[in-house]
């Protein structure tokens, strides 16, 4: 059937994560979601968890807020699986689909990153060496995109405690933050997804030359 069709089968629990989502913009997600009897929406502020770290942010058009992302499992404790989407991303199939993938023991879910890939082959020199060498990544071309990840909590928490992680982002500056945070954290217990649930778009010519780049059977299954 069509997603809608599958719309009507589950519940949706939304929860938006943010220390500074303004009232407005929560009125307007709140309203969209009472319009279906089987969705809701929530609004979690992460500081309690976020407060006191030292983060490592180089770049002015991103947050420290990207690391919320690594403490999840333990913002939301009560869960034992947790689908995790960027606040960009455009779903056009029912994500519901997705959260039901069986990712085995495995400690996340994610798409391998066919624009690293470009990197790692060359277009961002050193990159293959700053891959093994600084995060130790025991394959680099298994390096995942993490604007969706499907975390297996449970997991997560017996293998890191919130203060662990919390330690580990203030003691490490990686290029890509918490993207290689959690590439390096869950190294050899990622669950590969189906391209299709996390694709590129062409927003710029780098990311187009990066795919190029990339080596022939992801560039291949990208285009697929």
């Amino acid at each position: 059937g069509r997603w809608y069709d599958y719309l009507q089968e589950n519940n949706y629990d939304v929860i938006v994560l943010s220390r500074d989502i303004s009232k407005q913009n929560k009125a307007i997600l709140t309203s969209m979601a009472k319009k279906h009897t089987n969705v809701s929406v929530r609004f979690v502020n992460p500081e309690r968890e976020m407060s006191g770290l030292s983060t490592y942010v180089a770049n002015a058009v991103y947050t420290d807020d990207m690391y919320i992302r690594v403490l999840i499992p333990h913002i939301l404790s009560e869960y034992d699986k947790v689908l995790v989407l960027d606040a960009d991303m455009v779903c056009e199939t029912d994500v519901a689909k997705l959260y039901n993938t069986d990712i085995g023991d495995c400690w996340a879910g994610a798409v391998k990153d066919v624009v690293y890939y470009g990197y790692l082959n060359g277009l961002v020199p050193d990159t293959l060496e700053y891959a093994k060498n600084v995060l130790k990544l025991s394959e680099p071309y298994n390096y995942c995109n993490t604007g969706v990840i499907l975390f297996n909590c449970e997991k997560i928490r017996e293998q890191f405690s919130l203060e662990y992680l919390q330690h580990f982002i203030s003691t490490h500056r990686f290029r890509i933050y918490e993207q290689d945070t959690l590439n390096v954290l869950i190294d050899g217990h990622m669950y590969f997804l189906d391209r299709t649930w996390n694709t590129y778009t062409y927003t710029n010519d780098f990311i187009e030359n990066c795919v190029i780049y990339a080596p022939f059977n992801d560039k291949e299954e990208y285009f697929v």
